[in-house]
């Protein structure tokens, strides 16, 4: 499966590198310096929203499990025909039958938004790292990271709560951090 794909590269990449950096950490420990000289927040946005879009367009998923009965209840959503479960969260549901709705059943217009919201996570990690930090390095490598990481890119295809959920308690706690750094006399 892709999943399990990812994963395995990722493990490979992972072991190459703790490898390159046993064998010669200070030549490592340059090389990340550098590269971090010549990224910017704008770079890593970038790359992470084409690396979503393109898992979106090439993935083909379909939806099962959880994510098979969200896309089900979107559905209903949208055909003004769901009754109220109080078991199953409706709020990603019915962002995605808000999609339905405006352009009609296709599963691709909340992979978008998905796509769009996992960024937005790439970006709110960047600006808390450095708001709580002021180490400029430390919140590139931070947003790189999560930018790359193959779970996080995973999921924007599934139609599920995980991507709006994180993103909506990521946007809480950038809000907490301003409003603390905004507070403080």
């Amino acid at each position: 499966d892709s999943g399990g794909n990812a994963r395995a590269l990722a493990m490979v990449v992972a072991t190459a590198a703790v490898g390159l950096a046993m064998r010669d950490p200070r030549g490592v420990v340059q090389m990340l310096r550098t590269g971090l000289e010549n990224l910017s927040w704008k770079r890593i946005a970038l790359v992470a929203l084409a690396v979503r879009l393109v898992w979106v367009l090439a993935s083909g998923v379909t939806q099962t499990s959880d994510f098979g009965s969200y896309e089900q209840m979107a559905r209903e959503i949208s055909d003004g025909r769901y009754v109220v479960q109080a078991h199953r969260p409706t709020g990603a549901a019915i962002l995605f039958a808000l999609h339905y709705l405006a352009f009609g059943y296709q599963p691709l217009a909340p992979q978008l938004t998905l796509a769009l919201l996992s960024t937005a996570q790439v970006l709110l990690v960047y600006s808390l790292v450095l708001k709580t930090t002021a180490n400029r390095p430390a919140a590139l490598l931070a947003a790189t990271i999560l930018a790359l990481w193959p779970e996080h890119i995973l999921y924007v295809n599934l139609l599920g709560t995980d991507v709006l959920f994180s993103t909506l308690a990521l946007l809480a706690v950038w809000l907490l951090a301003r409003f603390y750094r905004d507070s403080r006399p």
